[in-house]
């Protein structure tokens, strides 16, 4: 492994190469993860992106990048700065203290910082336990056992399709001896959570499994911008409209034979050539590109998730002119 990441680094592989990466990694812990709940007719990605990156050997710079990604979000000169959400949850059970610090949301992408702090030495000596091995190389199938994570409200209900991303890393640079910091986020592929609220999972120092049930109503507005489908490209689907926020983008649309068809003739889009592009012509940086799905029949309008990516840093909507998507400029 270290002579492949090696190599890897030398390679320095593209923005392109590192996204068609991520997917086969993305795809390679679906297949292997027993631990998810599954409907018919939907892929559900719940796996660690960091862990799943691992599997397939990418390298510590790109680990690296997806964490710097993360705390761009929380950076104090941020686009989003007014927009998060502090001190949102505290709990306790005697032993340790449990709270989450921090928390933005665009009800598509979900971003958290939350703390332990142990209140004596029954929970020092649990919070060194639990967490001993709790770092960004594992298996992919362990990420729920840890008891750790957060997820759209309605997942048990909808079956919101979403993948956990960087729950497997904390923030080792916490000044508090007594404490440990996690960074969590989920984010959707295809759809929105179409909830206020979002659940983050824990387990306090006796075993007891708990949730928090948070309103990130007052985060980020998510909006809604419809697109002129006379020009599109002749595909089997049919972009309509694209959701957007300082988070992340989605481009949605109607299916004319891609889905179905069973998926057998596959049109998937150009994921490198996809480009979201700011009013003086810069391209956006955005980062775990997610193509084709269809949605679940909660959704009105739409019926497919064309591609969904987040963005590696907070931008502002106003400044973004439009996107290139299969050769066609949509100007918004």
């Amino acid at each position: 492994m270290k002579e492949f990441n090696e190599a890897m680094d030398k390679i320095c592989p593209s923005d392109e190469q590192k996204s068609r990466m991520f997917d086969n990694a993305l795809s390679m812990a679906e297949a292997s993860s027993t631990s998810v709940k599954k409907r018919p007719k939907m892929k559900v990605i719940a796996v660690s992106l960091i862990a799943a990156a691992a599997m397939v050997g990418t390298t510590t710079a790109f680990a690296d990048e997806i964490k710097t990604a993360f705390y761009n979000f929380f950076k104090d000169d941020s686009t989003i700065s007014e927009q998060i959400i502090e001190n949102i949850y505290e709990d306790t059970d005697g032993h340790v203290d449990f709270s989450v610090s921090r928390i933005v949301s665009d009800k598509m992408n979900t971003y958290a910082i939350v703390k332990y702090t142990a209140l004596d030495e029954t929970g020092k000596k649990w919070l060194d336990k639990r967490f001993a091995s709790f770092d960004i190389v594992g298996k992919a199938e362990d990420i729920l056992n840890r008891g750790l994570y957060i997820e759209p409200d309605n997942y048990e209900d909808h079956y919101v399709n979403f993948s956990f991303g960087l729950n497997d890393e904390e923030i080792t640079d916490s000044d508090e001896d007594n404490s440990r910091v996690f960074k969590l986020s989920c984010n959707s592929n295809d759809v929105v959570f179409d909830s206020d609220y979002v659940k983050v999972r824990y387990v306090m120092s006796s075993g007891e499994e708990r949730y928090a049930r948070l309103n990130v109503s007052e985060s980020v507005e998510l909006i809604d911008i419809k697109l002129d489908s006379s020009i599109a490209a002749d595909r089997l689907y049919t972009p309509t409209g694209v959701k957007l926020s300082p988070l992340g983008i989605m481009v949605y649309g109607k299916d004319k034979g891609w889905f179905s068809s069973n998926h057998e003739i596959e049109e998937h889009v150009d994921i490198g050539a996809f480009k979201v592009v700011t009013k003086d012509g810069s391209v956006i940086k955005c980062t775990n590109y997610i193509s084709m799905s269809d949605v679940s029949e909660k959704e009105k309008g739409y019926d497919i998730q064309i591609i969904s990516t987040f963005f590696k840093e907070p931008v502002d909507v106003d400044n973004i002119a439009g996107i290139w998507l299969d050769g066609v400029y949509f100007e918004f």
